[in-house]
């Protein structure tokens, strides 16, 4: 079937998806760290442990591992958001008419 993926790109999204896996447990380990919270009851979604371990760090005293706690989580909080927009969207195949009729044939009210 032409419309099917190859095995190259199933093994690329297989590796975006695990490495997207992965980033949101170092990211819960990290806030974990930052703000404790037993992981067994803490049903709180990975942004909110972000945006709550980001709070905990501005409130600390300046120093070079806070800041740069603050910038991983920065850019972590940063790489799911945009993993969240590409794991979750509806992906859309466009369908030109010409492409569809030679699929499916004509339109029944085409003359």
């Amino acid at each position: 079937m032409p419309d099917e993926l190859s095995v190259d790109v199933f093994t690329e999204l297989g590796r975006v998806t695990w490495a997207a896996i992965k980033l949101e447990d170092y990211v819960e380990g990290l806030c974990s760290h930052i703000d404790p919270a037993n992981p067994r009851t803490d049903r709180r979604q990975v942004s909110t442990k972000i945006r709550d371990a980001q709070r905990v760090l501005a409130a600390r005293t300046r120093s070079a591992t806070r800041d740069e706690a603050a910038e991983w989580l920065e850019h972590a909080r940063q790489a799911i958001e945009r993993r969240n927009a590409a794991m979750h969207a509806t992906p859309i195949v466009w369908v030109g008419r010409k492409h569809a009729e030679e699929r499916l044939g004509p339109r029944r009210d085409a003359s």
